[in-house]
């Protein structure tokens, strides 16, 4: 069976690759995306600071031009690729296959330190990785450069070195401190969302009952005490404390207050659910269909105690958002590792039966074999030829490219006031460091959508270019 699992750790990790990489090649990502990575490679290029980062030339919220949507750390980590590996497309896309290994790397762990008294389990650790690439939200996230990808690797950390801290004799405050530390840096990639793993001690003693109330309390309150402290050292600092102000309260608030993104509260609780259909599906047919000779349902106490505790985790880190109307699906992505890890303990007894009941057998061992290793040369074959595709956006990407090759690096370009197509003025600040100005036509160049009445202005004139959604104009000399 140890075997087997390996061979099944194959097909895990060609299945991993296979959804995520031919798709992050290509060119085209959601706008948010590509507005983090413009905001990060401008850091880099010194077009900003680390408390005060720039997206353009031409921002401006509430009479400020930094970019405070969110705090600026996953802002300066991505920049630092950016400054080693330079400006290509292929910087980010290279981040967000770290940052999804790395989640991978953790769900494992989990599974490792959660099984250790059960060498058989153990053997199981792809399945709850199998389970977490099956859902929708994952493979979309991990296709595009969202901040959810590395506060979900600040979170996992975290709660990582809790159940360190809680199951060691030795050295529980330097573990407890440290996933305090990894709190306040998912707090600080993401705000409030970042901040869940403070009640995982809480959830720990509801669930396994193996510390008491008094250490429940004190390991609570040190995750919650290293984070306060360092921000409030932190804000000590004039930029730092001018930086997160203008987030909590011209953006956070406001945001929550006056920008709904929806009129039903259960958008997230339906959303999880319905992303959670595939392996709530399996996982179903591997317990009710998969059971020892006797009928009935076998799911081993500690197997249910660690179901329980994912799962709240899991909701923690989810349903808080129910609490504003400010709610979209890949907000709650970094919740499912561990919706991952509960599914595969409550059905990892199904999948020991299913395994036991049909055995691989060596002719069919190296059949796989061989089509793991065509599937695996696939991959990377259409993810070579996938490379000058785009996954969305082609024809808006077609025309950035032409009118990057004429307009000067960094210009500033006039667009009609109510030019709201905020994927064209990422693209173009990501790949050119280009600036639109909404409204003041008269710099020297003028970006136009063909579906207008064609721009009739003194002293500018048409450029002539094979486009297919814009004209570009420039001032006669």
């Amino acid at each position: 069976m140890q075997k087997d699992n390996q061979l099944y750790w194959l097909i895990t990790i060609a299945l991993f690759l296979g959804i995520i990489l031919p798709f992050l090649i290509q060119d085209g990502m959601f706008m948010d995306a590509v507005l983090y990575s413009s905001v990060s490679h401008n850091l880099a290029l010194g077009n900003g600071s680390f408390w005060f980062p720039k997206f353009s030339e031409t921002w401006e919220i509430a009479k400020v031009h930094s970019f405070h949507e969110h705090p600026p750390l996953v802002f300066a980590i991505q920049s630092l690729f950016f400054k080693l590996m330079g400006s290509s497309r292929y910087v980010e896309r290279f981040y967000v296959l770290i940052t999804a290994i790395v989640t991978l790397v953790f769900i494992v762990l989990f599974w490792n330190k959660q099984s250790s008294k059960d060498k058989e389990m153990q053997s199981l650790s792809w399945f709850p990785v199998f389970l977490w690439i099956l859902i929708p939200i994952v493979q979309w996230t991990f296709k595009n450069n969202m901040h959810e990808n590395t506060m979900g690797i600040f979170d996992l950390a975290a709660l990582f070195f809790i159940l360190k801290g809680i199951s060691s004799i030795k050295n529980k405050w330097i573990y407890f401190s440290t996933s305090g530390i990894f709190i306040f840096l998912a707090s600080l990639s993401k705000g409030v969302p970042g901040i869940f793993p403070m009640a995982a001690v809480v959830i720990y003693y509801l669930v396994y009952k193996n510390i008491s109330l008094k250490q429940t309390i004190i390991y609570t309150g040190i995750l919650m005490l290293i984070p306060i402290i360092i921000y409030t050292i932190l804000l000590q600092n004039d930029q730092a404390f001018e930086s997160l102000s203008f987030y909590l309260n011209k953006r956070l608030l406001l945001r929550i207050e006056n920008h709904p993104t929806t009129y039903n509260r259960f958008n997230t609780l339906i959303g999880i659910v319905s992303h959670l259909a595939p392996v709530i599906i399996l996982s179903s047919i591997l317990i009710f269909l998969f059971r020892k000779n006797t009928g009935k349902i076998n799911i081993p106490p500690a197997n249910f105690k660690h179901f329980t505790f994912f799962s709240l985790i899991g909701l923690s880190a989810s349903l808080p958002m129910m609490l504003t109307m400010i709610q979209k699906n890949f907000y709650f992505s970094h919740s499912m590792p561990y919706f991952a890890l509960a599914f595969a303990y409550l059905s990892a007894n199904g999948l020991k039966n299913l395994q036991q009941k049909y055995p691989l057998k060596l002719w069919i061992k190296k059949w796989l074999m061989a089509a793991i290793t065509v599937l695996f040369a696939s991959i990377f074959v259409l993810s070579y030829l996938n490379r000058n595709e785009f996954s969305r956006d082609k024809d808006k990407l077609h025309d950035i490219y032409l009118i990057g090759q004429i307009i000067p690096k960094a210009s500033i370009i006039s667009v009609k006031k109510y030019f709201y197509d905020w994927s064209t003025e990422t693209y173009m600040n990501r790949y050119f460091q280009h600036s639109l100005d909404k409204g003041n036509m008269s710099n020297n160049y003028i970006l136009w959508l063909k579906t207008d009445e064609e721009l009739n202005l003194p002293y500018y004139e048409k450029i002539d270019l094979s486009t297919k959604k814009f004209d570009l104009y420039k001032r006669k000399k």
